[in-house]
């Protein structure tokens, strides 16, 4: 019965980062999408294409940086305060929940995440045709 709820434990987790991953890109996806005449302009000056999909995954990896700090700092202390209320139910707990080793697969997830959602935008930016990017209205 406990495996059952291990599987039960992961199939949400991957549920959980599946919807991350559809929020991200959304959220790169909508800043591309503001930035079309930024990008076609620099497209228009002569930046190569590459270039354009370097900034728009670097973006993506600022993002996820800034998602595995926060997580990784809001973690250890959600999970404490997560024990205590458990342990007041059902007996004493674990002292170390959270391991390092944890923590820097979680942030390096963060990361890996926001990448993988920033291809998406970083190839429709590339692909869209100067002329056009620069007559889009603000």
């Amino acid at each position: 019965m406990s495996s059952a709820i291990v599987t039960a434990v992961r199939v949400v987790s991957s549920v959980i980062l599946l919807i991350i991953l559809l929020v991200i890109g959304n959220t790169l996806a909508m800043g591309v999408r503001e930035r079309t005449r930024d990008i076609a302009t620099l497209r228009a000056m002569g930046f190569r294409p590459r270039t354009v999909v370097a900034l728009v995954l670097s973006e993506s990896a600022v993002i996820g940086l800034c998602a595995a700090a926060l997580g990784v700092t809001a973690a250890p202390l959600l999970v404490g305060a997560f024990a205590k209320l458990i342990a007041s139910r059902f007996g004493p707990m674990p002292d170390h929940l959270t391991r390092g080793h944890t923590l820097w697969v979680s942030a390096l997830a963060a990361v890996v995440v926001a990448l993988l959602a920033g291809v998406g935008p970083a190839l429709r930016a590339v692909r869209l045709p100067v002329a056009e990017g620069l007559r889009k209205v603000a």
